[in-house]
């Protein structure tokens, strides 16, 4: 008798709780959470839909909604990907662009790298934010500080055509190293070039050959023609006519 009123009360509490949404799917649990202000969970939750729900236009509000709340609590990252998705807008609609450097400016204000890189592109580029070099070069040294390759490339760049900042191929020549070493393998093919004319270096064709492998390797096509060329002339290696030729083709 006893047994029986407690399995019947069992019953009852299992099923109330099934009717009150305990027993939710984790996805709801991590929308809940997230809206709540669990970091967290906000990207947990934009990693499921992107995986299970990708290119499905109905999750699309949501997606806005947990990418804002992920961004406000502190996601670096996902601050530069709403960013990143502006610039991309831009290409149909003007005007995104300012909206992309606020973006931008809010990750690189969280030491994101990659937000730092895109915001002091905006300057430099000066499409519709009035061009600022100075402003472009010390957010672009922040970047670079931030072991972001690309950060360190750009500013290469600045210094090696004296836009922004003293002509220097010795500077530009250190901040192309460093970006290759931080894998950004544009400048691992310029610094392969300045080693190539000997310009803020020692000139050193082995080396540039084997930066400009490096690169070809990593699919920067510009490297593998410079490098084809190398084996075409003789230049830094042996002569090997098919071997330019496969580089080429590349």
């Amino acid at each position: 008798m006893y047994s029986s009123k407690v399995f019947n009360f069992t019953l009852c509490i299992l099923f109330s709780i099934l009717l009150s949404g305990c027993f939710e799917d984790s996805d709801t649990r991590l929308v809940k959470k997230c809206r709540a202000g669990d970091k967290s969970s906000c990207i947990s939750a934009l990693k499921v839909i992107n995986k299970n729900h990708h290119n499905d236009k109905s999750q699309t509000d949501l997606v806005h909604e947990l990418s804002l709340k992920a961004c406000v609590l502190g996601a670096a990252s996902v601050c530069d990907r709403i960013g990143s998705d502006f610039v991309r807008h831009d290409r149909y609609e003007t005007g995104e662009l300012v909206f992309a450097s606020e973006f931008f400016e809010y990750g690189c204000k969280l030491d994101y790298g990659p937000s730092c890189t895109h915001l002091a592109g905006i300057y430099a580029n000066g499409r519709e934010l009035r061009r600022n070099y100075p402003l472009a070069k010390k957010i672009f040294e922040k970047a670079c500080n931030l072991s972001d390759g690309a950060g360190c490339f750009f500013l290469a760049l600045m210094y090696e055509n004296g836009e922004g900042a003293r002509r220097s191929k010795e500077t530009a020549f250190s901040y192309y190293e460093k970006g290759c070493n931080f894998k950004d393998f544009k400048s691992c093919t310029n610094l392969a070039g300045l080693y190539y004319t000997g310009e803020g270096t020692v000139k050193d064709l082995s080396q540039a050959s084997v930066l400009y492998e490096l690169a070809c390797n990593n699919k920067v096509g510009q490297a593998c023609l410079n490098l084809g060329n190398m084996y075409y002339k003789g230049f830094g290696t042996d002569k090997d006519y098919v071997r330019a030729y496969e580089l080429y083709r590349l």
